[in-house]
């Protein structure tokens, strides 16, 4: 396919926006008759205005392709940065952080894109989010938990790039004497509804953080914070509160005891017809995550348009000194 063939193609796909993403990736495979070089120079130049258009389904498809190209077209979106044309400068700098090339860039493009992701940030509508793991913290009073879990150089951010990280959330990295330790990533929302959500998968594993623990050093600065957890496969429910410092109340189905704390006023008391005589003096009707969720704080699967959303939200990192450049994989705006 020569060059003309080739532009005429991509231009009339850019007007259909969906087949974009599979014209790539074929011309990208092994064998192709066009250049790799001559694919991303000007499939990305047809594509990354898409990336900043009005609405999502048009900028996540113009994201997919992107990402089809591949990271080795860092370079030519570094070039358009730099040298134009200047229609297209904005375009790469968010294609550059769509691949995860961040570090091709200056010091002035760094705070560019700062910029941009504080613009994305306000543009950020809200969507049910995960509901396998997290921790919720009263939005008045979250700023305290980032000292609490002993967090670093954090950085605005948005929904899209806070889930996005979720996904691949800890790097190894070295000590100058050789030391070798595990870094993680921990997302914390906007504010939702008043309160702030904290993801943070791997960390809130048993073997690195214990929970309990966690959300006692929480609410010690925050005053209140919660831990949710499921898993349906295991059949697992936790839920657990704590109160300035101390744990309050906690539900871990399959634990024993399963019940620790007084009940919640909120909780609903065990009858005759649930065998009340079989469970333990402190058990109450309250075995669901999500039930408790809702009568605690809310529901990420039920966020939605009418959620009231504040701010923006941030990543963190357990360790000084990692970077966020340092973990693997591209992070979408």
């Amino acid at each position: 396919m020569d060059q003309d063939a080739l532009i005429a193609e991509l231009e009339r796909a850019t007007k259909d926006r969906e087949p974009v993403d599979a014209i790539v990736r074929r011309l990208a495979e092994p064998g192709a008759d066009a250049a790799p070089g001559l694919v991303a120079a000007v499939a990305l130049t047809d594509v990354i205005p898409f990336l900043n258009a009005p609405d999502s389904s048009t900028r996540y498809t113009a994201a997919q392709t992107v990402r089809a190209i591949g990271a080795g077209s860092g370079p030519v979106l570094a070039g358009i940065r730099r040298n134009g044309p200047s229609r297209l400068r904005r375009h790469a700098l968010t294609a550059l952080a769509v691949i995860g090339e961040a570090d091709l860039l200056d010091e002035r493009d760094r705070r560019a894109l700062q910029r941009l992701i504080r613009v994305k940030a306000a543009l950020d509508t809200p969507e049910a989010l995960p509901d396998h793991q997290w921790i919720a913290v009263p939005g008045a009073t979250y700023e305290g938990l980032f000292e609490a879990m002993g967090l670093h150089d954090r950085i605005p951010c948005t929904l899209s790039m806070g889930l996005s990280a979720a996904e691949n959330d800890s790097v190894d990295v070295t000590d100058p004497d050789g030391t070798r330790h595990t870094a993680y990533r921990v997302f914390v929302t906007p504010e939702l509804d008043g309160w702030r959500l904290v993801y943070a998968n791997t960390p809130l594993s048993p073997a690195v953080w214990k929970y309990t623990d966690v959300i006692e050093r929480i609410s010690a600065a925050c005053g209140q914070a919660q831990f949710f957890a499921q898993d349906e496969q295991s059949d697992s429910m936790i839920w657990a509160v704590a109160l300035d410092g101390v744990l309050r109340r906690r539900y871990w189905r399959n634990e024993l005891p399963e019940w620790e704390g007084d009940p919640m006023d909120w909780e609903e008391p065990l009858t005759d017809e649930d065998h009340a005589e079989e469970h333990e003096p402190n058990a109450t009707t309250e075995a669901d995550t999500n039930g408790a969720a809702w009568a605690l704080s809310l529901v990420p699967e039920d966020i939605d348009e009418d959620t009231t959303l504040r701010g923006h939200g941030w990543l963190a990192i357990s360790r000084a000194g990692v970077g966020h450049t340092a973990f693997a994989g591209a992070l979408r705006i």
